[in-house]
């Protein structure tokens, strides 16, 4: 799975340097280490997101469907959180032993992983503003929670001009 590192966020701050790993028992090391991290976060996160996902509407014909909406957005937000080049890349990775087995530890009710081209029809078809309206609800969240202080720079979130986000 291709974790993605604070320092791969910035690439003019990455040092020029071969890769510090010895081996890949080290690397798998580290990965392991870094997943084992996240894993309280999405554990605490990701079930009131898919609630949320829970609850919009289904674009999609109801003969045709073999995921559920919410698993098809989840791997959505995959997508987007381990900033995948490609939908092949998002196959290949997500698909593999490792991840399904920690995927199973947190959600044993998913059956299987749906192909990421499915991913893409569905959000073709879905509204982004119903998505869009999740986003802000779990950020209001967040903020109201103050689980967000680490982010204040000069007691002040940077928030990009396209993002707006009322409090009423």
């Amino acid at each position: 799975m291709a974790l993605r590192h604070p320092e791969t966020l910035h690439p003019a701050t990455l040092a020029n340097r071969k890769n510090a790993y010895i081996n890949s028992a080290k690397e798998g090391a580290e990965r392991q280490g870094a997943l084992a991290a996240q894993l309280p976060v999405w554990r605490s996160q990701l079930p009131q997101l898919m609630e949320k996902f829970a609850r919009l509407p289904d674009p999609r014909r109801p003969g045709s469907i073999r995921h559920k909406l919410v698993v098809l957005l989840t791997f959505a937000l995959f997508l987007f959180i381990f900033a995948y080049s490609s939908r092949r890349e998002a196959n290949r990775e997500l698909t593999r032993p490792t991840f399904w087995e920690l995927f199973r530890e947190v959600f044993p009710e998913i059956e299987s992983i749906p192909h990421m081209d499915t991913v893409n029809r569905l959000l073709e078809k879905i509204n982004p503003e119903q998505l869009e309206g999740v986003l802000v609800q779990t950020i209001k969240r967040l903020l109201r929670n103050r689980q967000l202080q680490a982010l204040l720079v000069e007691k002040h979130y940077i928030v990009p001009e396209s993002v707006i986000i009322t409090t009423g």
